[in-house]
């Protein structure tokens, strides 16, 4: 089984606005367990991600992060996204 996250990329986000980006997976058995990658780099400072896929805050420092997401389905296999999120001043 193939296991795919979606979107592919993330909305801009701008400084202390409200952002958030629903994450999806296809493919895979439920349930889903949403991860930062143990090798990614840090989210951006006031956001986080949910158990199930939910990327929201209120970021509050214009840049361009990039870190890498982990979707695990129920039989252990996981796929990992590259997402590079612009916060915009």
């Amino acid at each position: 089984l193939v296991i795919q996250i979606q979107p592919s990329t993330l909305a801009d986000g701008q400084v202390n606005v409200a952002y958030s980006a629903q994450l999806a997976v296809l493919g895979g058995t439920p349930p889903y367990l949403w991860t930062l990658s143990p090798t990614s780099a840090g989210l951006p400072y006031n956001l986080s991600l949910s158990p199930d896929g939910l990327l929201s805050g209120r970021p509050m420092e214009a840049g361009v992060y990039d870190f890498s997401i982990r979707v695990t389905d129920a039989g252990g296999r996981y796929v990992e996204q590259v997402y590079s999120l612009k916060i915009n001043p």
